[in-house]
């Protein structure tokens, strides 16, 4: 597990010290993404869920949306 200074954290799979392959990051306000990281980037499939409840499933790159997914 890899602790933020913000209060955020991320829980995974880490590659050369940065989270790479599957994990989780838990932001300190709530919101959750869960699926793939490169460089410690959401890249590839994954879930983005806000605190409110409303949640995004699809593909991400270079850490934003892209490609194919619901929201």
């Amino acid at each position: 597990m890899l602790r933020f200074d913000n209060g955020d954290k991320f829980i995974g799979e880490f590659w050369k010290g940065k989270p790479n392959g599957r994990g989780a990051y838990y932001y300190k306000n709530g919101n959750v993404y869960k699926g793939q990281f490169k460089d410690a980037l959401m890249e590839g499939m994954g879930t983005f869920t806000w605190v409110n409840g409303d949640e995004y499933k699809g593909e991400y790159r270079v850490g934003q949306r892209h490609g194919e997914g619901k929201y």
